[in-house]
């Protein structure tokens, strides 16, 4: 199980800036550069309003049973937080990088960060929530599992939009990798 989150964003919160210096000052620390304290705002799609099938017959007991959920709209952040994205909060807030973060497997700066505790990444959100003005927090399980259900029910456990092709030139690099390895 990897640790990668997505950040979706509540309706109803409006961008505020009204003094980009007091911002730019609240962001900013005597050893960190400025510019590299203010996140990088994540690309959103929005999730439609909607009831869905959520759960699994064929899966582990806390799946069970199949149950409709009604989940508003929201925006979900389009790709998980990278490597480089979380540097810059550890930079820019003094926590402590990812424990994989030396390990040359995880840490390719466009990979997604993994083994981050849900403890920070609330604190990611929040600071990503205070350096964009809006307010991000991590999804509820129905909202996860009907955005990567992809608007399809007729798969189990939410894996309507993966692939069934598992040949490993259809994998990630990391993926291919470790399928490599396990030849070996």
């Amino acid at each position: 199980m990897e640790d990668v989150f997505h950040f979706p964003v509540e309706e109803g919160f409006h961008r505020v800036r009204s003094d980009h210096r007091l911002n730019y000052r609240f962001m900013s620390s005597p050893s960190i550069p400025a510019a590299r304290a203010i996140p990088i705002e994540p690309k959103l799609v929005r999730i439609p309003e909607g009831w869905f099938a959520m759960g699994s017959e064929t899966g582990q007991d806390n799946e069970r049973p199949v149950h409709r959920v009604w989940v508003d709209e929201f925006r979900l952040a389009s790709c998980v937080v990278t490597n480089a994205g979380y540097a810059a909060f550890v930079r820019a807030t003094g926590n402590p990088p990812p424990p994989f973060s030396e390990n040359p497997d995880f840490n390719h700066p466009e990979q997604p960060v993994v083994a981050v505790s849900w403890f920070r990444a609330i604190t990611y959100c929040e600071w990503l929530s205070r350096g964009t003005g809006l307010r991000y927090r991590l999804p509820t399980e129905a909202e996860w599992e009907r955005a990567a259900r992809g608007g399809v029910e007729d798969r189990p456990g939410g894996r309507a939009a993966a692939s069934q092709d598992r040949s490993p030139s259809s994998r990630n690099p990391v993926s291919r990798k470790e399928i490599e390895s396990e030849k070996a």
